[in-house]
C-alpha cells in the first residue's frame, strides 16, 4: 500500500510539473558541487529543485530545497531549504545574473540544535535561454554554512563562524 501511495504521489508531482506553464511561474532543477576550504570545512554534492515567480524580465524570487551528500566530516546527508533572490543584467539570449540564497540546512544525522544551521550563498552566473520559458544555467558562488560546532569557539570575525566553500552549479529551468 505504501509503494502504491508513494508511486501515485510521485506521478502526480511529475505530471503537475509538466502542466501548462503559468505566466511568471518558473521551476528548475540543478546539481552542483561545493568545495570546502579553510581550517573547518565540508565539501558536498547536491541536487536541488526550485520554484518561484518572475517579477519582471530581470527580477526573480523563489524558494528551493534539495539534498546534499557531504564528505562526512559532520553530517553525511543534508537538506537545505532556502529563499532565492535573482537579478538578471540583460534580457538577451545569454543573460548574466547575480543570485543570493539564504536559508537553513538540516543534517539528517543530528538534532536541529547540534548540526548545520543558517546558509548564505551569493553567486554569479548566466542563463542560456533556449525558448522564452526554458533555459540552461551555470553559476559560480560561495557558500557560507553555519554549524553549531562554532557556538563554543570564540572567533572575532563574522566569516570565521561559517564553513566556507566555492560552489559550481548547473541547472535547467522549465
Amino acid at each position: 500500500m505504501k509503494k502504491l501511495l508513494l508511486t501515485a504521489l510521485l506521478l502526480f508531482f511529475f505530471l503537475a510539473s509538466w502542466a501548462q506553464p503559468q505566466e511568471g511561474i518558473e521551476k528548475s532543477v540543478q546539481t552542483g558541487y561545493s568545495v570546502g576550504f579553510g581550517q573547518i570545512r565540508s565539501s558536498s554534492y547536491n541536487v536541488a529543485f526550485t520554484y518561484g515567480y518572475r517579477l519582471n524580465p530581470l527580477a526573480y524570487i523563489g524558494a528551493g530545497t534539495g539534498v546534499g551528500i557531504t564528505d562526512g566530516n559532520y553530517d553525511k546527508y543534508i537538506i537545505p531549504i532556502y529563499a532565492i533572490f535573482k537579478v538578471n543584467f540583460t534580457k538577451t539570449r545569454i543573460s548574466p545574473f547575480f543570485q543570493f540564497n539564504v536559508g537553513y540546512t538540516f543534517g539528517l544525522n543530528s538534532k536541529i540544535s547540534e548540526g548545520y544551521n543558517v546558509l548564505y550563498s551569493p553567486s554569479f552566473g548566466a542563463d542560456y535561454n533556449i525558448t522564452p520559458v526554458k533555459s540552461v544555467y551555470f553559476q559560480l558562488g560561495v557558500d557560507y554554512q553555519g554549524h553549531h560546532l562554532f557556538d563554543s569557539i570564540d572567533y572575532s570575525g563574522f566569516l570565521n563562524k561559517y564553513m566556507t566553500a566555492v560552489n559550481f552549479r548547473v541547472g535547467y529551468k522549465f
